[in-house]
């Protein structure tokens, strides 16, 4: 991963070494404590950038950031809010769109990872987003 796409208390995965009693990478999420020039310490230990490796974004991780499922029958669209927040599923992923369409302020952007969705929730409403997964603390 790129050390400019992560902040402190973003969700990733670590890959190399692992704790005792985790078998696969798969299932161990930990929080981002600290970013180093060439490494970042987790809650399980320090691992290089390499080693870092993003959440793909789905339904369940949604769910799970307490967003709620939603659908539009008229647009037939399939979209997750969390108050005034709006996450919408799309055919490369999921979206999100944001501004005033009106006010010709208005941008889409793309979001394929849980450490995405988090850094553009912070910085749109000022709140760190909940993220409720089974972490290594």
């Amino acid at each position: 991963m790129r050390p400019r796409e992560l902040r402190i208390g973003n969700i990733v995965k670590c890959t190399g070494h692992l704790p005792i009693g985790f078998n696969s990478h798969k299932s161990l999420f930990t929080e981002i404590r600290e970013l180093r020039y060439e490494s970042v310490e987790t809650a399980v230990g320090f691992y290089k950038y390499s080693n870092i490796v993003p959440v793909e974004l789905d339904e369940e991780i949604l769910l799970k950031c307490e967003f709620e499922h939603e659908k539009n029958d008229t647009e037939n669209s399939i979209f997750y809010s969390k108050s005034d927040f709006v996450v919408y599923k799309t055919d490369e992923g999921f979206g999100i769109d944001f501004g005033e369409k009106e006010w010709d302020f208005f941008r889409k952007f793309r979001i394929k990872y849980l450490h995405e969705l988090q850094n553009i929730y912070f910085d749109f409403t000022g709140r760190e987003l909940y993220v409720n997964l089974p972490k290594v603390k």
